[in-house]
């Protein structure tokens, strides 16, 4: 097709390249182009593209992760919670950070390996 005129049988955004015939005399219209794919416009949800499965496969990754990270909270709930009751979020974080993320320097081993 060497112009961008319509044709008789171009379809909204798909433009017809070629007119072809069978042996029964049925003509057809072919085109090197593909329709557009629109977005679904539904909601997430009840009347939604979520299936049962997608929310059961969600829901079992949540839990696994809640499982690994459970020993991490508990140690942070055992260590750190006097410090955020009496010195507030910044004294909190220093809290996780140096007693249960990572081993401050005056810890044995960690500036020199033990031998």
């Amino acid at each position: 097709r060497p112009f961008s005129l319509p044709l008789r049988g171009d379809d909204g955004d798909i433009q017809m390249h070629a007119l072809t015939a069978s042996a029964d005399s049925k003509l057809a219209w072919l085109s090197m182009s593909r329709p557009s794919r629109a977005r679904s416009s539904k909601p997430l949800g009840v009347g939604g593209s979520i299936s049962l499965q997608t929310l059961i496969n969600f829901m079992a990754r949540v839990a696994i992760l809640g499982w690994i990270f459970m020993p991490v909270i508990r140690e942070m709930r055992d260590r750190c919670e006097g410090t955020w009751i009496e010195g507030g979020y910044t004294q909190m974080f220093q809290c996780i950070r140096h007693e249960v993320l990572f081993a401050p320097d005056t810890v044995p081993g960690v500036l020199v390996p033990p031998h």
